[in-house]
């Protein structure tokens, strides 16, 4: 699910050159249009994760459980709703900065599945969950058309706390078991979006976003994750 630690390695060090940019912007292009904002918004996210690759540790997970290589079917629900917060500040009507915090939703996997322990033919649920939040830093570039609206990109850092988590249900509960392997990380993701400025103290927004890479290859494995959300601006 990864490139391993070289792919880590560089968006470490892009994630740093962005935390560096967004701290530094302030005193060089503060305006006179210059304000704080708070908004907050709900949507859906897909997540790019291969239900292959969970088949395969759910074999891994039954071997270790002392069972034999199974048989059965899976199922991969990689659609979930999301939601996040900012804070930002707006240096001029075309650069603002921004901090948040987002809750990418969960991917939901379940296989229903049958194996042989200690000779004998059992029937088990292996069932997985892939799950993401973090805070967000980022720098936001306007293109104001007239007064009424915006469009606008948007990128940055994601500090993502990432988590995987399987566990095996058998039916009488006698080898019932869970794992749970976690990774925090720093990744990076960028959007574009589009606001309907209300008036001059409330905006909605509609924004596409892309997380890439989001996890560790090694603990959680990693997932890009595109979500589209809806939300409010309140100046």
């Amino acid at each position: 699910m990864g490139r391993g630690d070289s792919s880590m390695k560089l968006k470490q060090v892009m994630a740093t050159g962005i935390v560096t940019t967004v701290l530094g912007l302030a005193p060089m292009i503060a305006s006179a249009e210059e304000g704080a904002y708070f908004g907050a918004f709900l949507g859906k996210g897909s997540v790019d994760i291969s239900s292959s690759d969970l088949d395969k540790l759910a074999v891994s997970i039954t071997q270790r459980a002392g069972g034999s290589t199974p048989s059965g079917t899976s199922d991969l629900n990689d659609m979930d709703s999301i939601w996040g917060v900012q804070i930002g500040y707006r240096f001029n009507r075309w650069v603002a900065a921004e901090v948040g915090y987002v809750d990418l939703g969960k991917s939901n996997y379940k296989a229903d599945l049958v194996a042989t322990f200690g000779g004998v033919a059992e029937s088990y649920d292996v069932r997985g969950r892939y799950i993401s939040s973090g805070p967000t830093i980022a720098v936001l570039a306007n293109l104001p058309i007239k007064d009424l609206f915006d469009i606008y990109a948007r990128g940055g850092v994601y500090f993502a706390d990432t988590r995987l988590r399987m566990q095996l249900d058998f039916a009488n509960n006698a080898r019932d078991q869970s794992m749970e392997n976690k990774a925090g990380t720093q990744e990076l993701f960028g959007g574009l979006g589009f606001a309907w400025n209300i008036n001059a103290d409330y905006a909605v927004r509609a924004e596409v976003s892309y997380f890439l890479d989001v996890g560790d290859d090694d603990r959680t494995g990693e997932a890009s994750v595109t979500t589209l959300g809806f939300g409010f601006v309140f100046r």
